[in-house]
């Protein structure tokens, strides 16, 4: 936490600096990112800080940052950094109203009737949007290395060793919390294993995969089933990001068109979405989002007029987001 107070992280401090002090005093702070980059003094933290300058910059009003972050972030809760992660999609949220040429660009106020997450103005017309966290899902790898690297931050002695996934079938859904238990149990276990060594690890659900541990610096990697298609990968992500959009999709549009919302603004759904490795791997992460994107958006619109969708993903810069259209 003592780099909280210096100047290159000036940002971070500024916004949110009380909070991450109370949330660094529980017992499980090595759980939280951004408190894990902190404490290594990471690259990340450049990233970290970007973020808060640029938001602070994007809103007609910096001050209210810091009070919407106040909000929504309760370090005693255990939802702490989840909550984070979504405020995370708020603050791109207003740079992309930004970048679109936005002004006014705000945090409602919760003692106002319209509960979207953000209000902006362009050419004398109103918005509201609502911004959503599309996850990547909780797979075997994401469980898998989330606690690889929880315990190499903890106990980097211990976790000095190289691990291979190997032959890996890890589907894009997410894991059962039976499984997510035993893939965190099977890591913490890995330092009283033999090294070198093979061996075979059968999850609930028959969800297989074979494990080599090697000497070496700590390092854990994982590899695929083997040769696959192309199109088949990005289909099947299609399908997953499909089907979960529904619910946050359901949640936007109750708030985009309450009542409390004039018929004559207009409407953005904001996501950002956290592809899967494997799609990031092939190129193929426009591909799937501008099929579901544009597929998504036409079947709204015949309901729900004036609204738009834009996803951005995680691998891209803001600017390079494609521009949301209300025509």
């Amino acid at each position: 936490m003592r780099l909280l107070g210096d100047a290159p992280n000036q940002q971070i401090n500024w916004a949110i600096g009380d909070l991450l002090r109370q949330r660094g005093a529980r017992q499980d702070w090595r759980q939280s990112p951004i408190l894990q980059h902190l404490e290594a003094g990471a690259p990340n933290l450049k990233a970290w800080n970007e973020l808060f300058r640029r938001t602070r910059e994007a809103l007609a009003d910096e001050a209210t940052l810091p009070r919407k972050a106040l909000a929504l972030l309760h370090p005693d809760n255990p939802t702490f950094d989840l909550a984070l992660d979504d405020f995370i999609a708020e603050m791109l949220g207003a740079q992309y109203l930004s970048a679109l040429g936005h002004e006014n660009i705000r945090f409602p106020s919760e003692e106002e009737p319209i509960t979207a997450d953000l209000m902006s103005t362009h050419n004398e017309i109103t918005y509201v949007t609502e911004a959503k966290n599309l996850r990547e899902p909780n797979s075997l790898t994401y469980v898998a290395f989330a606690r690889w690297h929880h315990n190499r931050g903890a106990n980097p002695g211990d976790f000095n060793f190289a691990v291979e996934f190997l032959e890996l079938e890890d589907p894009f859904e997410d894991l059962t919390a039976v499984q997510a238990t035993a893939i965190r149990n099977l890591v913490d276990t890995l330092p009283q294993r033999q090294r070198p060594s093979t061996f075979p690890v059968t999850l609930p659900g028959n969800r297989r995969v074979r494990v080599r541990l090697g000497e070496g610096a700590g390092v854990m990697l994982r590899h695929g089933p083997g040769p696959f298609l192309v199109n088949e990968v990005v289909e099947e992500c299609q399908r997953a990001v499909v089907t979960k959009l529904l619910e946050p999709t359901r949640k936007a549009l109750t708030q985009l068109y309450s009542t409390a919302v004039p018929t004559d603004y207009r409407r953005l759904l904001f996501v950002r979405w956290k592809p899967p490795d494997e799609v990031l791997a092939i190129g193929e992460a426009d591909t799937v989002r501008t099929a579901v994107q544009n597929n998504l958006q036409s079947f709204i619109r015949e309901f729900f007029p004036n609204f738009a969708l834009a996803v951005l993903h995680t691998g891209e810069q803001l600017e390079n987001t494609p521009q949301a259209d209300w025509q």
